[in-house]
């Protein structure tokens, strides 16, 4: 009931639940203190992000399906788990940003 991509021209994890297409798209922060970006379609039920220990998780519902979304911060990485135990994991790489002097 789930697609799971990610996006080879930019930084982005497109979700999508079958069958109906409907998504959530995250894509990362550019910058270690920046901040991410999540849209998600009406037609899902979505919770508000759980900080926990520099992960930000939603809960989201979809007809009788129960998923996790989980950015995890420090490892920049994405985990999205469904309830039979199949798990998948987006990672982004690090940001290029050049350090001040």
């Amino acid at each position: 009931f789930l697609r799971v991509k990610s996006l080879a021209h930019k930084p982005e994890a497109v979700i999508s639940f079958l069958p109906d297409e409907y998504q959530v798209r995250f894509i990362p922060p550019a910058k270690a203190d920046g901040h991410y970006y999540i849209r998600f379609d009406p037609e899902l039920h979505v919770s508000s992000p759980e900080v926990y220990e520099e992960k930000y998780i939603w809960n989201v519902r979809y007809n009788d399906k129960q998923t996790k979304i989980c950015w995890d911060v420090t490892n920049r990485m994405l985990y999205v788990e469904v309830e039979n135990n199949q798990n998948f994991r987006v990672s982004f790489a690090a940001s290029e940003e050049i350090p001040r002097a």
